[in-house]
């Protein structure tokens, strides 16, 4: 990098905060009354500056790039899987051009390569990220419908309320139920209670619960969150032998779900990827992949530029794009004669970044 330019991260530039908010706030179009700092809490707040990364002009002080990473582990059946999740990343016009976005994503994905499985981000610019190597992936379903208010016969049974203010009763329950079905149905966000912390800070997401005659929470959703996700259930929770039900209620309103396994009539959804993903680490993405196809699928060889996979199944060796591959383990595009995953991934909302 030319002497100009130093890349850092936000914790050594405390200072600068407020021009990287405001960097990506502009390069979002974001403005009042959202607030990126509130809606993407885990990414900014505090104790995750270390892994805000910056360019920035050494001569003026300037912010020249941003690229925010947020280590997360994925969790299925209790088995767990490093992945880092990336956003926030904008860089500034007077700067754009001159390759130093390469060298900062490049930075953070070689930064968070060694104990990562996946990388994940979300943007509309697949061709951009399709350099770096990310692919569109996941199958996620996004219902048709454009309420921009929640059917009655929702309302009528959900009580509106929000993670921060909940009981701490209440909030057990939800945990649990996240726990114990969202983390055994889907490959999900592990939530520690620190992360569950981080979330009740997301203000602009409400939180509806569902409550039989003894108060229990039966089911639980949560809608809305800043800019792009208003009128949008982004995360669903229900108890045992609730989901059919659920799931039919809220597919009245707008919803985002994994498609797979989800025996939703898909007449009234759209198909949509649920991320960019990106294989980090060779040998733990070999582990990722493994899993998930229960082994009928290995990994034998894995080539640097995740261009190519080479697989082994019964014996029989394929030869593949790493895209294919991935929208094969991930969805929504699956190859016939591969193993099918054994578990859809499910990023809720909120944890997106």
């Amino acid at each position: 990098m030319r002497d100009n330019f130093a890349i850092t991260t936000l914790s050594k530039n405390p200072n600068l905060y407020q021009q990287v908010v405001s960097l990506i706030e502009e390069s979002f179009h974001y403005s009042a009354p959202y607030s990126f700092p509130i809606d993407f809490y885990p990414l900014m707040n505090n104790q995750n500056w270390h892994n805000n990364f910056l360019i920035i002009n050494k001569q003026d002080g300037s912010i020249v790039s941003h690229v925010g990473a947020l280590p997360k582990t994925l969790i299925h059946n209790g088995n767990t899987f490093n992945v880092t999740l990336l956003g926030g990343i904008a860089t500034s016009p007077v700067y754009r051009g001159g390759g130093h976005f390469d060298n900062l994503i490049n930075t953070v994905i070689n930064t968070f390569t060694k104990e990562s499985s996946l990388f994940i981000l979300w943007s509309d610019l697949t061709e951009m990220y399709a350099k770096y190597g990310f692919i569109p992936a996941g199958d996620q379903l996004e219902s048709k419908h454009s309420n921009q208010q929640l059917p009655n016969e929702i309302t009528k049974n959900y009580k509106k309320t929000s993670l921060f203010t909940l009981s701490p009763k209440l909030r057990d329950q939800i945990k649990k139920i996240y726990d114990e079905i969202t983390c055994s149905d889907f490959l999900t966000i592990s939530r520690a209670e620190k992360s569950w912390e981080d979330l009740s800070n997301i203000s602009s997401t409400d939180l509806y619960i569902e409550q039989n005659i003894a108060g229990e929470i039966l089911s639980y959703f949560m809608i809305n969150k800043g800019l792009d996700l208003q009128n949008v259930i982004h995360e669903i929770g229900y108890t045992n032998k609730q989901r059919k039900r659920v799931l039919e209620l809220l597919s009245t309103a707008k919803i985002w779900f994994p498609g797979l396994n989800c025996k939703l009539s898909r007449t009234n959804f759209t198909q949509t990827y649920t991320a960019l993903l990106r294989p980090g680490n060779t040998e733990l993405f070999k582990d990722l992949v493994g899993y998930l196809t229960d082994h009928q699928v290995e990994l034998t060889s894995f080539t640097k530029s995740n261009t190519e996979a080479l697989i082994g199944q019964n014996d029989e060796m394929f030869t593949l794009p790493t895209s294919e591959l991935i929208q094969h383990i991930f969805g929504p595009h699956y190859i016939k004669g591969l193993a099918m995953p054994i578990a859809p991934i499910y990023i809720p909302g909120c944890d997106s970044i």
